[in-house]
């Protein structure tokens, strides 16, 4: 097992890995928390910054671990409902703009965004907005469906690697039980042939080969 996890790199173990979960978990989070916070630096007041990250993390965050743990699972690698699948997903993720909506009405106040002094002069078409949203959501979920298919896909090599080489060390196994005496005394006995001939090269080829079988069943079972 451990020739077989050493040809694995660094991002596919710590995809595949349980020992990395953890260390997977929170470089997501850091990475959507970090790339959320530029989106909205010089959107939002500084003084109102933080409500929009959480918020906007939360909703991505709450997307991605609910498509990698349900919907990818079980509509997409067991049941293979395409249709069904991305159904599902445009649904929440309509579901999800709606909810985004009900939360900025609801905690607005003084989390206003600088843009909003603008909406007088500037005309925004509410439907490009929702769609734009919407198609974010969607991104997300499907860029989180690779990562499950890629770790299913590791998984599978991992436990292919491992099957090859535990077929590799039977062989090896079969083949140390079938040197015994009878073998040794019937090798001895055609090199002794093969002296008498003076055949001392086909001599010295068949007692090294000997030697080399020995030596591995002596030290390396």
């Amino acid at each position: 097992m451990k020739e077989v996890n050493n040809n694995i790199f660094f991002g596919e173990n710590l995809i595949v890995s349980p020992k990395y979960r953890l260390l997977a978990h929170l470089s997501l989070i850091i990475a959507i928390v970090f790339f959320t916070f530029l989106e909205m630096k010089d959107i939002y007041r500084a003084d109102s910054l933080w409500f929009p990250v959480i918020k906007t993390s939360l909703i991505c965050l709450l997307v991605i671990y609910l498509n990698i743990y349900v919907l990818a699972p079980y509509f997409l690698l067991k049941l293979r409902w395409y249709w069904v699948y991305f159904i599902i997903m445009l649904y929440i993720a309509i579901l999800v703009y709606f909810v985004e909506i009900v939360l900025n009405d609801a905690v607005y106040l003084n989390y206003s965004i600088k843009i909003m002094e603008l909406y007088g002069k500037i005309e925004i078409n509410p439907l490009l907005q929702a769609f734009m949203s919407v198609l974010t959501l969607l991104v997300l979920m499907l860029s989180s469906s690779v990562v499950v298919l890629f770790r299913q896909w590791a998984m599978h090599e991992t436990f292919v690697n491992v099957l090859e080489k535990n077929v590799m060390q039977m062989e090896l196994e079969k083949l140390k039980k079938q040197i015994n005496p009878e073998f040794l005394i019937s090798t001895l006995d055609k090199a002794y042939t093969l002296t008498l001939e003076e055949k001392q090269e086909e001599t010295l080829d068949l007692l090294h080969n000997l030697s080399s079988t020995l030596r591995y069943e002596l030290y390396e079972r």
